[in-house]
């Protein structure tokens, strides 16, 4: 399971001091306020997951699926679950900020593997 998160919503004005704030290359994607789970199943799972303060819960097939879900300030985490038994856990390193010193409109992924 991957889950790659930004570490701050895209509308969070950086500081004073950040003359040239980022700005997405053109061609590319808009940057987007949302937390992405995908999973890599051999079997139906229960994912279980918190972006912030807020739980989500859904069934994920067999294969590779992948789930938006909209970010909010604090850590990510997911939970992968069979039989009431957990399958794959992660929580991000990096907390979701509202305020932040300086822009910057990366994602940070993590997974279950490494």
């Amino acid at each position: 399971m991957y889950v790659p998160p930004r570490a701050q919503f895209t509308a969070a004005a950086p500081a004073a001091l950040q003359p040239r704030p980022m700005r997405p290359r053109p061609g590319t994607a808009p940057p987007r306020d949302q937390a992405e789970v995908l999973t890599f199943l051999t079997a139906p799972a229960t994912v279980s997951a918190r972006v912030g303060t807020t739980p989500h819960t859904y069934r994920a097939p067999v294969g590779v699926h992948a789930r938006t879900l909209p970010l909010g300030p604090g850590l990510t985490e997911a939970v992968v679950s069979r039989a009431g038994r957990t399958v794959a856990a992660v929580t991000t390193r990096y907390p979701v900020r509202r305020t932040v010193a300086v822009q910057d409109l990366q994602y940070y992924g993590v997974s279950s593997r490494r």
